[in-house]
């Protein structure tokens, strides 16, 4: 799940890849707990013995005692779906994250590190991300759409869009 609760999208239905990929953005934090909450979803629904009433006549079980394993196996493949497009939009921006991180990055990346960081991640708004930063407008406008465009990359969707990203 995306922004504003939005359903997280296939690559194959990305129309907007800059806007779709600041979306993911703006979602990591959140995404990544939902993520953790996924997996102990799915390890409980691994777990769960079945239930059986005890039948010595070959009479079904009664007392609403059924053994439910299709829907089990049913509920723990949408949770691995779940989590696995999850993943595929959350794990390009930690591996970014630590490639930003590297003491040895250039000035440029070390400024989109904190744009990723203080706007995205944080989530101040544009003004407060540019004072807090202490960057010119123009820098801060350009350093943003390179890291939205390394995050497109990173995410590859980058087949999926030309040189002349539009940012709106």
């Amino acid at each position: 799940v995306g922004e504003r609760g939005k359903k997280v999208r296939s690559v194959n239905s990305v129309a907007n890849p800059f806007k779709f990929a600041e979306s993911c953005m703006f979602a990591y934090v959140e995404n990544l707990a939902r993520l953790d909450v996924l997996r102990d979803d799915l390890e409980a629904a691994k777990r769960q013995s079945s239930i059986k009433a005890p039948n010595y006549d070959g009479t079904p079980p009664t007392m609403g005692y059924i053994d439910n394993i299709p829907g089990r196996i049913i509920k723990a493949e949408a949770l691995e779906r779940l989590i696995l497009d999850l993943e595929r939009w959350t794990k390009p921006i930690t591996r970014l994250l630590r490639d930003l991180e590297n003491p040895h990055s250039s000035p440029k990346r070390q400024e989109m590190l904190k744009i990723l960081r203080v706007r995205y991640i944080h989530g101040n708004t544009w003004d407060r991300t540019i004072a807090l930063l202490k960057m010119p407008r123009d820098t801060f406008s350009e350093r943003r759409k390179e890291l939205v465009k390394t995050v497109i990359r990173y995410m590859g969707l980058e087949s999926r869009t030309k040189i002349g990203l539009k940012s709106d």
